[in-house]
């Protein structure tokens, strides 16, 4: 619906240093998201097209 979401997780909040809190996206009246970008700190940079909605998706870095 032509809205953007971002959310940073910096991997050093969390008891030593363990940041283990997933990302949460509140989608309003929105049913659909078109994509995820994810930014890896290796520079890397991963879309996920059309992912499922109101589900918990545990995505890690591809090999490089």
């Amino acid at each position: 619906a032509g809205k953007i979401l971002t959310q940073y997780h910096d991997g050093k909040s969390g008891y030593l240093a363990q940041s283990s809190l997933p990302l949460y996206f509140g989608l309003g009246e929105t049913n659909a998201v078109e994509y995820l970008e994810i930014k890896w700190p290796t520079g890397g940079l991963q879309r996920i097209i059309s992912p499922p909605a109101n589900r918990l998706l545990k995505i890690t870095e591809p090999a490089q």
